[in-house]
């Protein structure tokens, strides 16, 4: 299979899986076919260079539902979440749109930041996902969410870790918090998951 799925995407995820998942990290990426990542020093480069497919990124969040069960993969994504910010705000992408974030007039930084979010999700191969606004809020709805590609029957949003990243990604782009929450999911039989970035 080719792969499609960016060395900045896997680089965060094994960062945020590695930090949480102590001991079950190894098999976690040998559940997923990832074993080649299992040492540090074999993890990818944080750039756009293709390293993984679609399906080897999407069974890594089966295998750790498989794992745990509902209730704590969400307390699970919610805590990895640290570790893909550190990796993603630590990159020279990442830099460059902060540089491009302080051109944007303050009352259009919100939008532009989801937009720009949008298609970064489809520049890393992460999903392709799509940019919607209203008088509340904008959205960014993503059709083809690796997160929950292999789960279903969940009770609520799975997504958490979104929440945490788009939240704590959105605070360095715009300067003050925003409210940033799932509020569709196909894990719950959503046909898409969508987020909220709450206006003022």
């Amino acid at each position: 299979m080719t792969h499609t799925v960016s060395g900045l995407t896997m680089r965060s995820i094994l960062e945020g899986i590695k930090k949480v998942s102590g001991p079950q990290y190894k098999l976690v990426l040998q559940m997923s076919g990832l074993g080649r990542f299992e040492a540090e020093d074999n993890w990818p480069a944080a750039d756009f260079t293709p390293v993984a497919t679609q399906q080897e990124l999407e069974t890594i969040f089966g295998s750790i539902y498989k794992l745990l069960g509902e209730s704590i993969t969400r307390l699970f994504l919610r805590n990895y979440s640290a570790g893909v910010l550190q990796v993603i705000a630590g990159s020279d992408w990442w830099q460059a749109q902060l540089a491009r974030s302080r051109e944007i007039p303050a009352g259009q930084r919100l939008g532009w930041s989801v937009q720009m979010m949008v298609q970064a999700s489809k520049d890393m191969q992460w999903a392709t996902a799509e940019f919607q606004e209203d008088d509340k809020a904008y959205y960014m709805l993503t059709r083809n969410c690796p997160i929950c590609a292999q789960i279903a029957g969940s009770h609520a949003p799975l997504c958490a870790s979104e929440e945490q990243i788009y939240g704590g990604l959105v605070l360095q782009l715009v300067g003050y918090r925003v409210v940033v929450r799932e509020v569709a999911c196909m894990a719950m039989g959503a046909p898409a998951c969508k987020v909220a970035f709450y206006k003022k």
